[in-house]
């Protein structure tokens, strides 16, 4: 999977972000307090270089609707700050047996999902201004959980939310997303949450594609060498009620930050 992520970034031409930007005091003096905690959390002062690109390997689980069985996943992606992208791969097994594989990725302001059997069938391929939207603002949702001083930069904007939450807004390309952020006592994000995510309704018979609140708790950190989370969820608030379809827990060897289009496949 990581030799055709990498096939894939290097052909889109994601790399190039510079490295080493230094994080401003102004930059988080003025930053809401909740938002400030998180900076601290993840050990963000000023001086700090900023990353330019991570990437992350996943293993979990997934399924389709609220009465689908849950299918074990694999997932790798790659995201870049400069220019603002996000390649996601993942790879799993219906009723054990039949393949199914996932590209989601945002990349040039547009976003694009696709779904196929084997990579012969399509199962889905969804495009368009929902699409640029929802896969922006789920690079937004990494960005938050693993590399904060992505968000560090003119694109990015944070409002004030209580003393454990805060707003960040991001502009690229003419697509603007927004999302709340909720902290604990440490500054550590346990929740993000969004309305700018849509989904094909699964409650409803004809799926029709409907914008809905889309948020990723977390259950733990880890905080043992590698800060990232332990084990986050992905659910939809739908008129009908709550689906959550995944479910994910980062592989830590294989979270590496500033990677460059040189960097080998190998986890």
């Amino acid at each position: 999977m990581w030799s055709k992520l990498w096939k894939e970034a290097k052909a889109r031409g994601v790399f190039g972000g510079r490295v080493g930007e230094a994080v401003s005091a102004l930059e988080l003096a003025v930053l809401p307090p909740a938002a400030r905690r998180t900076m601290e959390f993840f050990d963000v002062g000023a001086g700090t270089a900023k990353h330019a690109s991570f990437r992350v390997g996943w293993t979990g689980r997934f399924r389709m609707g609220p009465d689908s069985p849950w299918m074990p996943v694999q997932a790798v992606q790659i995201n870049t700050r400069n220019p603002i992208a996000r390649i996601f791969h993942m790879k799993a097994r219906m009723s054990g047996v039949v393949p199914v594989l996932a590209r989601d990725t945002y990349v040039a302001g547009h976003g694009r999902m696709v779904a196929t059997v084997a990579g012969l069938v399509t199962l889905a391929d969804g495009r368009g201004p929902e699409f640029d939207r929802g896969e922006l603002v789920t690079w937004l949702d990494d960005a938050v959980f693993f590399a904060p001083t992505m968000l560090l930069g003119t694109e990015v904007t944070f409002g004030d939310a209580g003393a454990d939450a805060f707003d960040v807004e991001l502009h690229d390309r003419g697509v603007v997303v927004r999302a709340r952020v909720t902290v604990d006592d440490r500054g550590a994000p346990i929740d993000f949450e969004t309305s700018d995510r849509y989904v094909a309704d699964p409650y409803d018979p004809t799926h029709a594609l409907v914008r809905a609140r889309w948020h990723t708790p977390i259950d733990a950190w880890r905080t043992d060498g590698r800060l990232m989370p332990a084990r986050g969820h992905a659910t939809w608030t739908l008129p009908a009620g709550e689906f959550e379809y995944a479910d994910f827990e980062p592989v830590p060897e294989t979270l590496h930050f500033d990677v460059a289009a040189r960097t080998t496949g190998a986890a």
